[in-house]
């Protein structure tokens, strides 16, 4: 519930807080929190970090999901200027996976 309403908020300083005081108590984030964090980036248009921290969670075996994905397209449309190629790189990625689009 904090870390959503960072997300809200577009808190980003405060979700990693948050992300580095789970991990400093041993607490593993899920799938869920990690989309969560990128969904906090994704309102403020940190396309660059949410790719790094994508590449991050793949080196860490974790498994793409659409929310991973849809947060960095919500982020390419916010940015300015607005990344259209990288927003269609993560929409054919995205499908090459496997996984269905969603509207948001």
């Amino acid at each position: 519930l904090v870390m959503n309403s960072c997300a809200a908020s577009g808190d980003v300083a405060r979700a990693v807080r948050l992300l580095d005081a789970m991990l400093a108590h041993g607490v593993a984030p899920n799938e869920v929190t990690y989309a969560t964090i990128c969904k906090v980036l994704a309102f403020n248009g940190q396309v660059m970090q949410i790719q790094s921290f994508l590449r991050l969670l793949q080196e860490s075996n974790v498994e793409m999901n659409v929310y991973f994905f849809g947060a960095l397209i919500s982020a390419c449309g916010r940015c300015v200027p607005q990344d259209v190629g990288t927003a269609v790189w993560a929409f054919n990625e995205m499908v090459a996976l496997g996984l269905r689009p969603q509207s948001v």
